[in-house]
């Protein structure tokens, strides 16, 4: 678990509960409360890179499912992801798909923590590392973090991140979902981590894929959501879920 020396976590009950579909377009846009935190000493930066005469397969959307702790889940993996050939021990599932330049595939990773995960904003910092910010003890001017919303069993916080170029296949943008399901007792019972990277373009392009991951995820054995849109999302539509603040 993470220990960073500032952990003034966003609260949980921060946003009222409404009907999910009222979030499939708040997902696709650029969260919007900007705060700031410690940094992480461990990072461990982006670089994913693909031979530029990939042939990307034809895939149509599946429902994946990963077994934690006993506990089934569930989401939708849109048309056109494929499986990484190896998945890092620390994650649950590594996607890849095709992005704007041959040598920069877009990449969604799916993790899990139990607990409250050291809290958002410690998160949102060590990921500016990750992104090659490596002075960074705030977020930027155009990095956004959402306030939290619930999304049926899960309270969710939405972040937009902009790293330092350091080359063409290396991502320089995180668009990025925490999911903190709450413990019976009280608490966080797990906090869940979907992270999109890749440059401008691939996260613009992909961002209804991102939405449709999110909404879909569930426990094993629950119906899928039938919500309006959910497999049409416009990612040039939707309303934010908060104005843009300089509060520091």
């Amino acid at each position: 678990m993470l220990t960073p020396e500032c952990t003034r976590n966003v609260p949980l009950n921060a946003s009222p509960i409404v009907p999910m579909h009222k979030y499939a377009n708040a997902i696709l846009i650029a969260p919007l409360l900007l705060i700031g935190c410690g940094e992480e000493p461990t990072i461990q930066r982006y670089e994913v890179t693909q031979p530029v005469a990939f042939d990307w397969p034809v895939t149509e959307r599946r429902e994946a499912e990963v077994t934690v702790d006993e506990l089934s889940w569930v989401w939708d993996v849109p048309a056109g992801w494929i499986d990484a050939p190896e998945v890092p021990d620390q994650l649950l599932a590594d996607y890849r798909f095709k992005g704007s330049n041959a040598v920069l595939p877009g990449r969604l990773t799916v993790s899990k923590i139990d607990g409250d995960a050291g809290g958002i904003e410690a998160n949102a910092m060590r990921w500016l590392q990750q992104l090659y910010v490596t002075t960074a003890r705030r977020l930027g001017p155009n990095d956004k973090l959402s306030q939290p919303m619930s999304i049926g069993f899960a309270n969710a916080t939405f972040v937009e991140l902009h790293g330092q170029y350091q080359g063409e296949h290396i991502p320089t943008r995180m668009s990025a979902a925490i999911l903190q399901i709450p413990a019976e007792g009280g608490g966080v019972f797990q906090t869940w981590f979907f992270k999109l990277v890749g440059d401008d373009a691939t996260i613009e392009a992909n961002r209804k894929g991102m939405a449709q991951m999110i909404l879909t995820f569930r426990p094993k054995g629950t119906a899928r959501p039938d919500l309006p849109g959910i497999d049409d999302i416009d990612a040039s539509d939707g309303e934010s879920t908060r104005e843009s603040t300089d509060e520091q």
